[in-house]
């Protein structure tokens, strides 16, 4: 919660060949959440990043670390970090609930610190949800590997499309306290 709306982190690749896709998702994302009340989370300052927080009409934050102070839009709120794992603490504490789109290995290793954040006994329950149809076989394989317990695995919520995401977000989460 952030002020007094409930914030949702909209994380996305970094490079790669899904990239164009994934900011056309992020932007969606964040259209659909900010239009719903939703304030927006956004790690860093890459291309995913940038599409949500033009896209977002309400309350944008990003976390940036090291020298990379411009933020990724106009009106958007930073928070400075030292590292990356810093900066994505400060969003999964901040976050009501993620959104993860999938296209790199960069995703890929989110997901698994979004893991491992909600395995720890003193961080609170954040529903992820894992947008493109790529998650399925990935999450169940490293689910299988990982040998994640149900409560684990419960975590993630997979959405065909953007649009899909926010509808799952709206089931999790009130964009207001009632």
């Amino acid at each position: 919660m952030i002020g007094e709306h409930a914030a949702i982190a909209v994380m996305g690749p970094g490079s790669g060949p899904a990239l164009d896709q994934a900011t056309d998702a992020a932007a969606r994302l964040a259209a659909g959440l900010s239009g719903q009340g939703f304030a927006i989370l956004v790690d860093g300052n890459n291309a995913c990043s940038r599409a949500a927080a033009q896209a977002a009409t309400g309350q944008v934050f990003a976390a940036l670390v090291g020298d990379d102070t411009a933020p990724p839009g106009d009106g958007v709120e930073v928070s400075l970090h030292k590292n990356p794992l810093d900066a994505l603490a400060y969003l999964l504490d901040a976050a009501d609930a993620l959104v993860l789109l999938a296209g790199d290995l960069r995703a890929t290793a989110l997901l698994l610190e979004i893991w491992s954040y909600g395995g720890s006994h003193d961080a609170a329950y954040r529903q992820c949800v894992l947008v493109g149809d790529q998650w399925k076989p990935i999450v169940a394989h490293l689910a299988d590997d990982l040998r994640l317990d149900q409560a684990t695995r419960a975590m993630v919520t997979f959405a065909s499309t953007p649009e899909e995401a926010v509808e799952t977000i709206r089931y999790y989460v009130s964009a207001t306290p009632e």
